[in-house]
This record gives structure tokens, C-alpha cells and sequence, in this order.
């Protein structure tokens, strides 16, 4: 398993970084937007690093350490619901998985305003199936689980964060056409 986790965690890697790099490539020419850089490059390329990649990865990741707890402590299968968590675990970690990869396509491919708000409603969705998984097994474990709210903090944080740069980057403005960008950015100019 820990080869086929390695290869599936390689391959999440290339694949982005080959998207992201032939996306860029292909739109070379007029870089600029009314004076403003255009592309996925900057905080945007750290996005990309951090949600198309590090997010694949520590699902594929969680639901490696699952297996694995299965075969180190054969006891943990006995647990009354164990097998509900287990389904719903890998359930959670498919649904987000699968958004993840949707967000990246959309915002390789699609150049539009509408790009940005899917990303940001799917950013504020990730969390969800984490809170319920975790609520689950604290249940499961009568509270001597492990406590997954911290994480879920740190994430929301992140969300935060990713929000407020999407909806302020003038660089996002200008890569994914928000409608009025051009008349705004002549009356406002923002830092990129």
C-alpha cells in the first residue's frame, strides 16, 4: 500500500505542475492587464501548491494511516460502528478529493470571474466532511480519539485568508475577467 500511496501522491504532483506550467506557457503573450501581471504565478502559484497538492496528498495520507491502524491494532475493527467510519472516511475523503481536482481544472482552464466563486464556496465546503468524520470518532472511541479540531481551525484560517486574496488580488482580477476590472483598476489602482 505505501508503494501505491507514493505513486498515486507522485503522479497528483506531476500532473498539476504539468497543467499549470502548459496553462502558463500557452498564455504568454499579453501578460499584462491594464498594467496589471496576469497568470497563474505569485500567491496564486502558492494556492496552487498548497490546495491541487499538500490537500491531495494528507487525504491520501489520512486514508493510508487508516489501513494501516487496521493491520497494527486488529482490535480497532471490533469497534461498534468502525466499519460506518471507515466507509464515511473514505466517502469524505473522495468527495473532497474529487472538488479539489474540479477547482484546479476550473481554474486552469476556465478564465472566468465564475472560477473564483466556485473556488472560494468549495474552499469554505473542504472542512465539512473532516468536522463530521471527526465527530464521528470521537463518538466511536467514547472520546479518546483523536481530535481533528485543530486542523479544521488551521484550514478555516486558510480559508480565510484565500478568500480575502481572491477577492482583492488585482492579479485575480485581471486573470479571471471580473466584470468592471478595467474601469476599477483605472480609478483604484491595488497592489498586486
Amino acid at each position: 500500500m505505501t508503494i501505491f500511496a507514493s505513486l498515486v501522491a507522485i503522479l497528483v504532483l506531476a500532473g498539476w505542475i504539468s497543467l499549470v506550467i502548459t496553462s502558463n506557457r500557452n498564455n504568454r503573450v499579453g501578460r499584462t492587464r491594464a498594467g496589471v501581471p496576469v497568470g497563474i504565478e505569485g500567491w496564486l502559484s502558492l494556492f496552487f501548491l498548497w490546495f491541487m497538492v499538500w490537500e491531495p496528498i494528507t487525504r491520501i495520507v489520512h486514508l493510508y494511516v487508516l489501513t494501516i491502524a487496521e493491520r497494527t491494532h486488529p482490535a480497532i475493527i471490533q469497534l461498534p460502528g468502525w466499519p460506518e467510519y471507515l466507509m464515511w472516511s473514505s466517502l469524505g475523503n473522495g468527495i473532497q478529493l474529487l472538488l479539489i481536482f474540479y477547482i484546479g481544472w476550473v481554474l486552469v482552464k476556465i478564465r472566468q470571474w465564475k472560477a473564483i466563486w466556485q473556488t472560494i464556496v468549495v474552499l469554505w465546503l473542504i472542512p465539512v466532511p473532516t468536522l463530521l468524520m471527526n465527530y464521528i470518532l470521537l463518538k466511536l472511541t467514547a472520546g479518546q480519539g483523536v481530535d481533528y479540531s485543530n486542523g479544521v481551525l488551521l484550514y478555516l484560517v486558510n480559508a480565510i485568508l484565500w478568500t480575502a486574496y481572491f477577492l482583492r488580488s488585482a492579479r485575480i482580477k485581471a486573470t479571471y475577467n471580473k466584470p468592471g476590472f478595467d474601469s476599477e483598476i483605472v480609478s483604484s489602482p491595488q497592489p498586486v
